[in-house]
């Protein structure tokens, strides 16, 4: 292409300047009466009258005069080639962005050379000259159109490269609001994109803005904001659910708009964005796989008709479908209103962060083993923030950020427990891309190179419920934690990503079962207790401890126990406390659990189930099974509630039906009964506790 340049020099400079001077003074009188007719002949076209009626008449004009100036602009005999390719550039942008496509400028550049040629005759300019000025005109016009026509090509590949990097990226956001932050990243930069938006009603039907580009879009949001509730409502019968962003959800398809401020549906916003140079919008429904709406990615033009060219109405739709492949693996939590997430991310910065500490026990002694430190946020109210709240919010930075204060935190917690009496580790989450990200892995070690914590003093955990990466240096940092005495927990076993083989693969010294297995609902104890029962088993047998979560009762508290659990946590232990008050708590509690004799309805059922289980282990040996059948007659004997309801009569019968073994079809019917008795005890105890 250069090189070819480079051969049209001699249609510049001091070779063409006398053809041109000559010319110029008839051909520049003549531009603005050409730009006119050719704008009265691009109103018979109509793809070229689609695109001129989105101009209100300012900007018409406005155009009309561009064109006037640049036509003389081709002729100017002082026209240089780098001067020419640098505003046949610009212009190229402004066509392909407005939607002026590659015809319609040739068709312009002929009309032109015509008409150029009949002023020349008309007025008797000699044939040499005029010829001369054509050709050189000729060239000029051909070069310009060879320029606009590449920059189209720029602008169409930037749109898909956009694409193909959001596309390759997806499966390294760790958080979704690093997913929705990288999307908008990659979109922001394309030349005719002023900024974008993801957005996702509430309960309510409104939308809350979960992630936004800074610049006019922000601006945008924040003005709307100020004096509105809502940006974007789900209903058409509301004037905020009028534009594209609801029809988009009502729809399940990509809509959008030309120019907002002649869209009576966007009275509610069109004058701020017009305040902010937003002209047209697009609004691009992200589906589940049942084709239900998940987001609403909104994409803002400085352009009118911006979302209605073939370049763009293509680049759009591959979007959606990239974003839907890849995003549908992240969990989708209740959506947080637009000021709450900027009122989390200002008190993080400002460090406004509060650990609390919940104690875990030995479920064999009571004694206190550990304290967790969890996160809360200090509101401008004086409040306390959950992380339930704040977490989804956060992306990759943030957490980084958040676990950095937490170590110091934790570390001025272990130089005051230590004062007063406490032997045991502080416990830290570890959020899965600390496995990978090397700046966490300097915090733990500048920590404990520092002095403030010792190895054994720390426990990180890691939750299970995110996709822990694979990786060499994740293998390696773990190792070394490991080996240095970090004491290395596995959160929330069974809570979904699964992966149990982690708990052999990698060097885990605990493992901690998901509070979902015990708390709520216990109206089928015996399914939730199997999987403690299961995972206890298994965790043993690769040399972990195990720890319960969610222990809310004395009841749950006394079937982990009975199930092999070594720790416990939960309500029941104790709230999280503020560090101040974690000495006195620990002077004062104390467990006496019974793995025998449970006193509880739950412990009960626990019992019977490691009973059951032994049962079956002894089918081969009877000499053994009727002796184990004799020394456990007298279980669930100091549960009051059971020897009520007739516990007696009906283990008796258990037990009867045991000496027939335990694959016997009288067994089977025997245990089918006992443990309806069982859940019907527990329903009743329920209901004569409420």
């Amino acid at each position: 292409m250069e090189s070819s340049w480079e051969d049209l020099e001699e249609v510049y400079g001091e070779r063409v300047e006398a053809a041109f001077s000559a010319a110029q003074r008839l051909l520049g009188n003549g531009a603005a009466a050409f730009a006119q007719e050719f704008y009265h002949h691009l109103l018979e076209e109509d793809r070229a009258r689609t695109i001129l009626g989105r101009l209100d008449r300012t900007a018409y004009e406005a155009l009309q005069r561009n064109q006037e100036r640049y036509l003389q602009m081709l002729i100017s005999p002082a026209l240089e080639l780098a001067e020419h390719v640098t505003h046949a550039r610009n212009v190229g942008r402004i066509h392909a962005l407005s939607g002026v496509e590659n015809t319609l400028l040739a068709d312009a550049y002929s009309l032109y050379h015509s008409r150029a040629a009949r002023l020349l005759r008309e007025h008797g300019t000699p044939d040499r000259e005029a010829d001369s000025v054509l050709y050189h005109l000729s060239r000029r016009l051909a070069l310009d159109l060879q320029i606009q026509i590449e920059c189209y090509r720029e602008i169409e590949q930037s749109f898909q490269n956009a694409v193909l990097n959001i596309g390759g990226e997806m499966s390294s956001q760790r958080t979704l609001t690093d997913a929705y932050l990288r999307i908008i990243e990659r979109l922001t930069p394309l030349d005719g994109i002023a900024g974008a938006l993801v957005t996702r009603p509430d309960t309510e039907g409104i939308f809350q803005i979960e992630a936004v580009s800074s610049g006019p879009v922000r601006l945008f949001v924040d003005d709307v904001l100020r004096d509105h509730r809502q940006l974007f409502h789900i209903s058409a019968r509301d004037p905020s659910g009028q534009g594209p962003v609801g029809k988009a959800w009502r729809n399940r398809a990509i809509a959008w708009i030309d120019r907002c401020s002649g869209d009576s549906d966007l009275s509610v916003w069109k004058e701020a964005a017009s305040r902010l140079g937003i002209v047209s919008a697009a609004a691009i429904p992200v589906l589940d796989v049942d084709d239900q709406p998940l987001i609403i990615l909104v994409l803002y033009s400085p352009w009118p008709g911006f979302f209605s060219l073939s370049f763009t109405q293509t680049f759009l739709n591959n979007l959606q479908n990239i974003i839907q492949l890849s995003i549908l693996r992240f969990r989708y939590r209740r959506p947080v209103s637009y000021q709450d997430r900027q009122l989390y991310h200002t008190l993080l910065i400002d460090e406004k962060v509060e650990m609390l500490y919940q104690p875990i026990v030995d479920l064999r002694t009571g004694a206190l083993v550990k304290l967790e430190a969890l996160a809360r946020l200090r509101g401008t109210d004086g409040r306390l923030i959950a992380p339930n709240l704040f977490l989804p919010v956060f992306d990759s930075s943030d957490l980084l950020r958040l676990f950095h204060v937490g170590m110091r935190q934790a570390a001025m917690a272990i130089s005051f427990l230590t004062d007063h009496g406490f032997t045991g580790r502080i416990s830290l989450n570890l959020p899965p891309q600390g496995l990978e990200d090397p700046r966490f892995r300097d915090i733990i070690l500048k920590t404990i190179e520092s002095g403030e914590i010792e190895p054994r003093q720390l426990c990180l955990e890691i939750l299970e419920s995110e996709e822990i990466p694979d990786s060499s240096f994740r293998d390696g940092f773990l190792d070394y934690l490991h080996d240095l005495g970090v004491w290395l927990a596995l959160d929330d076993l069974g809570s979904g990503h699964a992966t149990l083989l982690r708990m052999g693969s990698l060097p885990f010294d605990e493992v901690k079962i998901d509070q979902s297995f015990v708390r709520g609902d216990m109206q089928r104890p015996f399914q939730k207790l199997g999987f403690i029962q299961h995972l206890a088993r298994l965790a043993h047998d690769l040399g972990n401890v195990v720890t319960v979560e969610g222990l809310e009762d004395y009841g749950l508290l006394e079937a982990a126990a009975v199930l092999g659990a070594d720790y416990g946590q939960g309500y029941f232990i104790a709230r999280p406390l503020a560090l101040d008050a974690v000495p006195a708590w620990q002077k004062q509690f104390a467990i006496d659990v019974d793995k025998v004799n449970p006193g509880t309805v739950t412990g009960v059922i626990a019992s019977y189930m490691e009973w059951d289980l032994q049962l079956h282990c002894m089918e081969r040996t009877p000499e053994l099974l009727a002796q184990f059948l004799i020394s456990s007659a007298n279980f669930g004997e100091n549960v009051t509630f059971l020897r009520r309801h007739g516990f007696a009569r009906i283990r008796e019968e258990l037990l009867q039906a045991a000496r027939s073994g335990a694959r016997s079809t009288v067994y089977k019917e025997a245990k089918s009964k006992f443990e309806s008795f069982l859940v019907q005890c527990m329903d009743r105890q329920a209901l004569a506790g409420s």
